[in-house]
């Protein structure tokens, strides 16, 4: 949390921590990386205009004990994620209530999702938890891994990024060929939590059943 002096606002700030740029052990390439990555989330966030995604509003760099930090400035959300919006045991088959989630919180994600990916992007990280919601308005955030067939891919093959209890198969096996249906998969898990309640371990692959996993 900040304030941007000139226009007497909170903001929010994301840097590279000192700590984690110190385990990478001086491996350049894994920095580089890193680096690139970093990059790349504030050029998709400055590409997306939507009420329903976080907006950034500027990025910069700065030096800390010698070491030059790139850090963006984001508007500042004071409340839940999703999570906190989404019962622990579920909505079960109370009608009225997951249909009122869903007009609420659901509908409006998804028409943000739609802005994402008609910009050529997908997310890859979808989770409850990367939805911030401000005053009942649900805010997408986190494009710290997001790919899309405009942009250079910055991951290494061997790595394995995202979310388990939300990845499908594919993600596991090589991140660089996911597409948007990624993104539909982790919405879809979202949408059992609502109804079914919160995967825990031997309940994280509900769509076997239904062929969907």
């Amino acid at each position: 949390l900040a304030k941007q002096l000139n226009l007497d606002r909170q903001v929010a700030l994301k840097i590279m921590s000192e700590e984690f740029i110190k385990s990478l052990d001086g491996d350049e390439e894994e920095i580089a990386s890193e680096t690139m990555r970093f990059r790349r989330e504030v050029q998709i966030m400055a590409r997306m205009q939507h009420p329903h995604i976080l907006q950034v509003f500027d990025f910069d760099q700065l030096e800390i004990n010698g070491i030059k930090m790139d850090y963006i400035v984001m508007e500042y959300i004071p409340g839940l994620t999703l999570r906190q919006k989404m019962p622990e045991k579920g909505f079960g088959h109370d009608e009225s209530k997951v249909k009122a989630w869903l007009k609420n919180y659901f509908f409006p994600i998804l028409d943000g999702m739609k802005a994402v990916h008609d910009k050529g992007v997908v997310h890859r990280d979808m989770k409850p938890e990367n939805v911030l919601v401000d005053d009942e308005l649900p805010k997408i955030m986190d494009f710290g891994i997001s790919g899309g067939y405009h942009l250079d891919n910055v991951t290494q093959t061997h790595h394995m990024l995202g979310t388990m209890t939300y990845m499908p198969e594919e993600q596991f096996m090589d991140l660089a060929l996911t597409d948007t249906r990624v993104d539909v998969y982790a919405l879809g898990k979202i949408l059992y939590e609502v109804v079914e309640g919160k995967m825990k371990k031997g309940r994280d692959k509900p769509f076997s059943s239904s062929a969907l996993n």
